[in-house]
């Protein structure tokens, strides 16, 4: 059982562990904090996140506290929807060690295409939520937020403060306490020379920042190619059509194996000979090309597959 630590006018709640069923629900929230009344809370999070509706429903319960004073301490990690509960606080603090996680809503899904197409409508709605809070959390635009999120990757407690997801990092005292009296102990020259080399390690690290975003966004583009020629191949193998190539790319990219079960399970009816006309001249039908350009179109338009396609540019040298 979570107890309050009472400090006199301040109680501190320690939010470790899941949020939902497995752990933080409202009403555990609610239950522990029934008997408190002090004008500071102060909610210690350490948490991996979980169910985001229940995150939303304490993020509620936490702004209705308008003559309480709530402080949020990360301590090691706040992921995912551990990070909307903190954003309900008045103030956010981190250690500098901690981590801070926020991504996109994920999910797993089975069914049919209005089934898979129903959840991806009800993420689309979670994420738009999400980034309202984020935004007027940290005061950045959407389309920020929105990159950030897609990258879905741990953000140090520097670069969450950067963010503006929080407002203060808690520095280590004792190592505070060192330094300080290292300080004390050097001249006025050796100070400034260890800020010169403390500036110069800074640039370092800024260029090898610029490198690992590069490889990054390398690695991203090599991607969206490979997922763009995963959807067309799909498209050709009759899986599904061109108008609905979008809702797929985002469930591939969200869900790469929930997707790949129901890309599976579609069933592909194979064309009859009787439906195709016997005096037809397409050449998706006949096989037949005579220049690269018309080879290229029924490629991009998904009538032919990569390996006709090289085929036929072969062919045609």
């Amino acid at each position: 059982m979570i107890k309050f630590e009472n400090t006199g006018s301040e109680f501190t709640l320690r939010m470790h562990g899941a949020i939902g069923e497995s752990g933080w629900t409202l009403d555990r929230f609610i239950n522990e904090l029934s008997n408190v009344s002090a004008p500071k809370l102060t909610i210690e999070i350490k948490s991996n996140g979980g169910d985001v509706f229940e995150a939303f429903a304490i993020f509620d319960e936490l702004r209705k506290m308008a003559t309480t004073k709530v402080v949020a301490k990360i301590v090691g990690t706040s992921a995912s929807a551990a990070t909307i509960i903190a954003s309900a606080a008045d103030t956010i603090e981190i250690t500098e060690n901690s981590r801070y996680l926020v991504h996109f809503a994920q999910t797993g899904v089975q069914g049919n295409k209005q089934d898979l197409l129903d959840r991806y409508e009800e993420l689309v709605k979670i994420d738009e939520s999400i980034l309202a809070i984020y935004q007027k959390r940290t005061g950045r635009s959407r389309e920020e937020l929105s990159e950030l999120m897609q990258k879905d990757k741990y953000l140090t407690a520097q670069e969450a403060l950067d963010w503006g997801f929080v407002n203060k990092i808690i520095k280590d005292e004792k190592q505070n306490k060192v330094t300080n009296q290292i300080t004390n102990t050097m001249t006025e020259e050796e100070i400034l020379k260890l800020k010169e080399e403390n500036e110069a390690l800074k640039a370092q690290i800024a260029a090898m920042m610029e490198e690992v975003e590069a490889l990054r966004a390398e690695k991203a583009a090599k991607e969206d190619e490979e997922l763009e020629a995963e959807v067309q191949a799909h498209i050709t193998a009759g899986k599904f059509t061109a108008e609905v190539a979008g809702f797929w790319k985002t469930a591939l990219k969200t869900n790469k194996v929930e997707a790949h079960k129901a890309i599976n399970a579609i069933r592909v009816e194979p064309k009859k000979l009787a439906d195709v006309p016997a005096t037809t001249t397409d050449p998706a039908i006949t096989g037949v090309y005579t220049n690269k350009a018309d080879a290229w179109e029924a490629f991009k338009t998904g009538k032919i597959t990569n390996v006709k396609y090289a085929e036929i540019v072969k062919n045609l040298k």
